[in-house]
């Protein structure tokens, strides 16, 4: 998405020379932009306005057309806001919904409205993990504390926290833990 802002405003600040016509252009896209993200709720309202104003701002200032410095360094912060936005919202949505065996990467990113793709690009860059894999350790988190804190059977707690079989319970457990469950 950064790159794709970026050719975009060269493009902007190549098609027409008028420094006037290329603010406004600049102001009306920005302006664009945070209503999507606030119609979308892709961040918090008043970070948002604030990263808003702080843009439009840069806009008037004498080092118009931004070619590097605080202007692009805002637009990376606001890019990045919503992507934190995004993953706390799929992680959000993970954590209330961890015991539905059907949870998947499409699911998850069909409901907090982004595509599949990204949303696995995003687990990727800020966690480090494949989706699979944060939704397994969330699971067996979970697992290893109802093992600890119940009386409930190995099977009744693999079920319970998503895994959809016990073969699939008992490889996943052993290979993140290091132990199988129950030991």
């Amino acid at each position: 998405a950064y790159e794709q802002l970026m050719q975009n405003m060269n493009t902007l600040s190549r098609c027409n020379p008028d420094i006037q016509e290329q603010r406004r252009q600049y102001r009306s896209f920005f302006r664009t932009l945070f209503e999507l993200a606030d119609t979308l709720r892709m961040g918090d309202r008043e970070e948002l306005l604030q990263q808003e104003q702080v843009i439009l701002e840069l806009l008037e200032s004498p080092s118009f057309p931004p070619k590097e410095g605080p202007l692009i360094n805002a637009v990376y912060d606001l890019l990045h806001n919503i992507e934190r936005k995004d993953r706390t919202r799929a992680s959000q949505h993970i954590l209330e919904n961890y015991s539905d065996s059907t949870l998947s990467l499409e699911s998850v990113a069909e409901r907090i409205g982004i595509t599949s793709s990204y949303l696995s690009r995003l687990f990727k860059k800020e966690t480090g993990s494949s989706f699979v894999d944060y939704v397994n350790t969330v699971r067996v988190q979970k697992a290893k504390f109802l093992l600890a804190q119940s009386e409930l059977k190995i099977k009744d707690i693999a079920y319970q926290t998503g895994f959809h079989s016990i073969q699939n319970f008992f490889r996943i457990f052993k290979r993140m833990t290091g132990d199988p469950p129950g030991e």
